[in-house]
């Protein structure tokens, strides 16, 4: 099988304010790769994919297909009280696309989104974070 890259980006809805966090060895939220704004709230955005690798972290290009674990880390605690939705689908020819991942409206007190996907094969992927 050939290798590809996948890509995933992460398209998120929302508005009103941003709280400064400390990621990635001291470097600022704000010039976090893996940081994506979401109005004007940031949300953390990572990949995993730990059978593969144990401590590689992704934000948009994934290595391989498989199971692929998504981390949302949600900054600002407003957030935490909004019911969150997230879709991961696959362009698989435009305009079709093929869902991989539904989550349905759910609010995440914590503020950490732990969810799993199967990317079955190379190509190119979205999230949809719907606040």
């Amino acid at each position: 099988m050939k290798h590809g890259v996948l890509s995933l980006f992460c398209v998120l809805w929302s508005a009103v304010s941003l709280s400064p966090v400390w990621a990635h060895g001291g470097v600022g939220i704000e010039k976090d790769p893996c940081v994506r704004r979401a109005g004007l709230y940031l949300v953390h955005f990572a990949v995993y994919q730990p059978q593969f690798s144990l401590a590689e972290e992704y934000c948009t290009s994934v290595p391989k297909a498989g199971n692929t674990i998504l981390v949302l880390d949600l900054v600002d605690t407003e957030l935490r009280g909004r019911p969150l939705t997230i879709q991961v689908v696959e362009a698989i020819s435009a305009p079709d696309l093929k869902t991989v991942l539904y989550l349905p409206p759910k609010t995440y007190p914590t503020g950490v989104v732990n969810a799993e996907a199967k990317l079955d094969r190379p190509g190119q992927y979205t999230a949809i974070v719907t606040f």
